[in-house]
């Protein structure tokens, strides 16, 4: 399913040239200790023929290496199949290989020369050594594979180029670490904000049985977006209704709070009187809110038993009403034959 997906991705006809890509991976040095955290970045050259998707599988030993995140805020994937989620990447450090997949609208014909960035860059995945090792087995290197890798050619008919892979033999210091890993040092050099971003309302009959839900997502391109919370608090711009003020007066509600969302996210109001408030935090602790204002309110999800209730409070009255009568004429009555009898009793 998911290479189905990725054939999706060719837009642009471009005539066929033979060449041959390399993905490669890269870190800063070549010895790390335990405790340690590094970048192993994903790039890709290309020789001739200009490429629109990109697929590959990143093995590493399971029991020595975790990933922490993978980071796409410089990637130049800008449609991606597979964008590894945070319970994917939890899978991929139980299964010790995580999938990515993508595609360039238009096509990559290589870095720009003279280009002093990363231009070809297609991603940063951020590993993590544990401070101690509890085995049999002696590691000396950490193996990070490129497997299962294909890049296809941007001509309009899913042709696939030839590839090869350079992959990552690390040497492993059985010595702690003596400094900050690269990746705790880029947590607390990170001091922006996640990139702007919208949210977007939607209603569909195949999902949340046609209920509204809320739609967000963003990039950050330092540490990686953390995770979302959302808020949705009631506006004073559309009046309550009566029963709905009534059930506020003796359930007393509890006051909107900031909770964990994921994207797509059901609303709990479906009235759409709330505004929605949405927090992308980034794993430094930085965070970037939007909000979203419904236009209208959904008057079908409008809690209005408004008529029920009048209409019960005016039966309650005429039979409180008729009860008192009774009462009285009750009372009336016995008061009334009391007095005939005393006067009787004088005459």
């Amino acid at each position: 399913m998911k290479k189905i997906l990725v054939l999706i991705l060719f837009f642009v006809f471009l005539p066929y040239c033979a060449g041959a890509a390399t993905l490669l991976l890269d870190t800063p040095k070549d010895e790390y200790y335990f405790g340690d955290s590094f970048t192993a970045n994903l790039s890709i050259d290309i020789e001739d023929a200009c490429i629109n998707a990109i697929e590959t599988k990143i093995t590493f030993p399971k029991d020595i290496l975790s990933i922490e995140n993978f980071v796409v805020g410089d990637s130049l994937i800008n449609v991606w199949v597979n964008l590894p989620s945070e319970e994917e990447i939890f899978d991929a450090n139980d299964k010790g290989e995580l999938y990515i997949a993508g595609g360039i609208p238009g096509g990559y014909c290589g870095k720009i020369p003279g280009d002093p960035g990363q231009s070809n860059l297609i991603g940063k995945i951020l590993f993590r050594i544990p401070g101690f090792y509890v085995g049999d087995r002696k590691i000396e290197n950490l193996d990070i594979k490129l497997v299962d890798s294909k890049v296809y050619i941007n001509d309009g008919l899913g042709t696939e180029d030839k590839i090869h892979t350079n992959n990552l033999t690390l040497k492993l210091n059985k010595t702690a670490n003596p400094e900050a890993g690269d990746y705790r040092r880029l947590i607390e050099n990170d001091t922006k904000k996640p990139e702007p971003f919208v949210i977007e309302l939607q209603k569909n009959e195949n999902m949340y049985q046609g209920q509204y839900f809320a739609i967000f997502s963003t990039l950050d391109k330092q540490s990686g977006v953390d995770h979302y919370e959302i808020l949705e608090t009631k506006t004073l711009r559309t009046e309550k209704t009566l029963t709905e003020k009534l059930l506020d007066y003796f359930l007393k509600p509890k006051k909107a709070e900031w909770k964990i969302a994921k994207t797509p996210y059901l609303l709990e109001d479906q009235s759409l009187r709330s505004i929605i408030k949405v927090k992308a935090i980034d794993r430094a602790g930085n965070e970037r809110s939007v909000e979203y204002i419904p236009e209208e309110p959904n008057n079908e999800k409008v809690l209005n038993f408004d008529y029920l209730i009048i209409g019960f409070a005016v039966l309650l009255l005429l039979l409180v009403a008729y009860i008192v009568f009774k009462i009285f004429r009750f009372v009336y009555r016995r008061f009334k034959k009391k007095k005939n009898s005393n006067e009787e009793k004088i005459n």
